[in-house]
Protein backbone atom coordinates (compact mmCIF):
# COMPACT_ATOMS: atom_id res chain seq x y z
CA UNK A 1 0.00 0.00 0.00
CA UNK A 2 2.84 2.02 0.88
CA UNK A 3 4.98 1.56 -2.31
CA UNK A 4 1.01 2.82 -4.51
CA UNK A 5 0.71 6.00 -2.38
CA UNK A 6 4.38 6.33 -2.82
CA UNK A 7 3.71 6.07 -6.81
CA UNK A 8 0.58 8.62 -6.70
CA UNK A 9 2.38 10.93 -4.84
CA UNK A 10 0.25 11.13 -1.56
CA UNK A 11 3.20 10.61 1.11
CA UNK A 12 5.38 13.55 -0.40
CA UNK A 13 1.96 15.74 -0.40
CA UNK A 14 2.10 15.33 3.57
CA UNK A 15 5.85 16.44 3.84
CA UNK A 16 4.66 19.47 1.22
CA UNK A 17 2.35 20.68 3.38
CA UNK A 18 3.63 20.52 6.46
CA UNK A 19 6.80 22.45 4.86
CA UNK A 20 3.92 25.40 3.53
CA UNK A 21 2.23 25.34 7.05
CA UNK A 22 5.95 26.04 9.00
CA UNK A 23 6.77 28.61 6.20
CA UNK A 24 3.49 29.97 6.64
CA UNK A 25 3.55 30.28 10.55
CA UNK A 26 7.61 31.73 10.09
CA UNK A 27 5.72 34.48 7.90
CA UNK A 28 3.14 35.52 9.91
CA UNK A 29 5.70 35.43 13.29
CA UNK A 30 7.65 37.80 11.49
CA UNK A 31 4.83 40.06 10.44
CA UNK A 32 3.85 40.36 13.78
CA UNK A 33 7.35 41.43 14.98
CA UNK A 34 8.11 43.72 11.75
CA UNK A 35 9.22 46.41 13.94
CA UNK A 36 12.43 44.79 15.08
CA UNK A 37 13.06 42.00 12.57
CA UNK A 38 12.37 43.83 9.21
CA UNK A 39 15.79 42.94 7.78
CA UNK A 40 15.20 39.28 8.68
CA UNK A 41 11.48 39.05 6.99
CA UNK A 42 13.05 40.06 3.82
CA UNK A 43 15.86 37.79 3.48
CA UNK A 44 12.88 34.75 4.83
CA UNK A 45 11.18 36.31 1.72
CA UNK A 46 13.45 36.50 -0.69
CA UNK A 47 14.87 32.50 0.07
CA UNK A 48 11.20 31.27 -0.17
CA UNK A 49 10.57 33.81 -3.24
CA UNK A 50 13.54 31.95 -4.94
CA UNK A 51 13.34 28.62 -3.60
CA UNK A 52 9.81 28.42 -4.44
CA UNK A 53 11.10 29.52 -8.40
CA UNK A 54 13.37 27.18 -8.34
CA UNK A 55 15.95 29.88 -8.08
CA UNK A 56 14.30 31.48 -11.63
CA UNK A 57 15.78 28.41 -13.28
CA UNK A 58 19.07 28.75 -12.57
CA UNK A 59 19.49 25.00 -11.19
CA UNK A 60 17.59 23.46 -14.02
CA UNK A 61 19.04 20.31 -15.10
CA UNK A 62 21.49 19.83 -12.48
CA UNK A 63 21.54 16.52 -10.81
CA UNK A 64 19.36 15.85 -8.05
CA UNK A 65 23.09 15.47 -5.94
CA UNK A 66 24.41 18.56 -6.73
CA UNK A 67 20.92 20.67 -6.53
CA UNK A 68 20.54 20.14 -3.01
CA UNK A 69 24.42 21.12 -2.26
CA UNK A 70 23.56 24.48 -4.71
CA UNK A 71 20.27 25.01 -3.17
CA UNK A 72 21.06 25.50 0.60
CA UNK A 73 24.10 27.28 -0.69
CA UNK A 74 21.96 29.99 -2.01
CA UNK A 75 19.88 30.11 1.43
CA UNK A 76 23.57 30.30 2.95
CA UNK A 77 24.56 33.45 1.01
CA UNK A 78 21.51 35.09 1.21
CA UNK A 79 21.30 34.58 5.08
CA UNK A 80 24.82 35.36 5.28
CA UNK A 81 24.55 38.93 3.96
CA UNK A 82 21.60 39.67 5.73
CA UNK A 83 22.69 38.19 8.97
CA UNK A 84 26.27 40.01 8.46
CA UNK A 85 24.85 43.47 8.33
CA UNK A 86 22.54 42.91 11.43
CA UNK A 87 24.85 41.15 13.72
CA UNK A 88 27.88 44.05 12.76
CA UNK A 89 24.86 46.63 13.66
CA UNK A 90 23.60 45.73 16.91
CA UNK A 91 26.32 43.24 18.52
CA UNK A 92 23.85 41.14 19.80
CA UNK A 93 24.91 37.78 21.27
CA UNK A 94 22.14 36.15 21.36
CA UNK A 95 21.42 36.65 17.27
CA UNK A 96 24.76 36.24 16.71
CA UNK A 97 24.16 33.07 18.47
CA UNK A 98 21.05 32.11 16.39
CA UNK A 99 21.81 33.25 13.11
CA UNK A 100 25.24 31.24 13.43
CA UNK A 101 23.01 28.24 14.39
CA UNK A 102 21.62 29.30 10.84
CA UNK A 103 24.43 29.55 8.79
CA UNK A 104 25.76 26.40 9.93
CA UNK A 105 22.65 24.22 9.69
CA UNK A 106 22.21 25.50 6.20
CA UNK A 107 25.68 24.38 5.45
CA UNK A 108 24.98 21.25 7.19
CA UNK A 109 21.81 21.14 5.00
CA UNK A 110 24.22 21.36 1.44
CA UNK A 111 26.83 18.71 2.63
CA UNK A 112 23.95 16.58 4.01
CA UNK A 113 21.75 17.02 0.67
CA UNK A 114 25.37 16.38 -1.60
CA UNK A 115 26.00 13.72 -0.16
CA UNK A 116 23.03 11.89 1.25
CA UNK A 117 20.99 12.62 -1.58
CA UNK A 118 19.67 9.42 -1.82
CA UNK A 119 19.17 8.99 1.92
CA UNK A 120 16.51 10.65 3.84
CA UNK A 121 18.30 11.54 6.77
CA UNK A 122 16.95 12.82 10.08
CA UNK A 123 18.10 16.39 9.63
CA UNK A 124 15.76 16.30 5.78
CA UNK A 125 13.06 14.81 7.54
CA UNK A 126 12.28 17.35 10.19
CA UNK A 127 13.93 20.25 8.47
CA UNK A 128 10.75 22.46 8.91
CA UNK A 129 10.56 22.06 12.29
CA UNK A 130 14.71 23.01 12.73
CA UNK A 131 13.97 25.86 10.51
CA UNK A 132 10.62 27.01 12.76
CA UNK A 133 13.19 26.80 15.80
CA UNK A 134 15.69 28.21 14.71
CA UNK A 135 13.47 31.32 13.53
CA UNK A 136 11.68 31.10 16.44
CA UNK A 137 15.12 32.01 17.99
CA UNK A 138 15.58 34.60 15.87
CA UNK A 139 13.13 36.61 16.62
CA UNK A 140 13.04 36.12 20.37
CA UNK A 141 16.81 37.24 19.97
CA UNK A 142 15.80 40.82 18.74
CA UNK A 143 13.81 41.49 22.63
CA UNK A 144 15.46 41.72 25.47
CA UNK A 145 12.96 38.44 27.23
CA UNK A 146 14.02 39.01 30.63
CA UNK A 147 12.93 42.86 30.61
CA UNK A 148 9.81 41.58 29.38
CA UNK A 149 9.51 39.42 32.49
CA UNK A 150 11.05 41.93 35.06
CA UNK A 151 8.08 44.74 33.37
CA UNK A 152 5.46 42.76 33.69
CA UNK A 153 6.22 41.09 37.34
CA UNK A 154 6.44 45.47 38.16
CA UNK A 155 3.18 45.47 36.83
CA UNK A 156 1.20 42.92 38.60
CA UNK A 157 3.04 43.73 41.75
CA UNK A 158 1.53 47.56 41.30
CA UNK A 159 -1.87 46.25 40.40
CA UNK A 160 -1.58 43.54 43.58
CA UNK A 161 -0.37 46.61 45.48
CA UNK A 162 -3.13 48.87 44.51
CA UNK A 163 -5.68 45.82 45.10
CA UNK A 164 -4.95 45.60 48.33
CA UNK A 165 -4.58 49.18 49.19
CA UNK A 166 -8.22 49.98 47.82
CA UNK A 167 -9.87 46.89 49.09
CA UNK A 168 -8.09 45.66 52.54
CA UNK A 169 -6.99 49.89 53.67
Amino acid sequence: MQDLLQWVGLLNLNAAVEARSASSFIFALYLVTFRRSHFFFAAFLVSELLGLSNFFGALDGVSQQTYGAAFFLCYTAIWSVTIKSQVNHTENTALAFWCSIMISFCLFMAWDSYYNADIETFAYTHYASIIMLIHGGIILSLYDIRGIFIGVARKLCNFVSNLRSTYFA
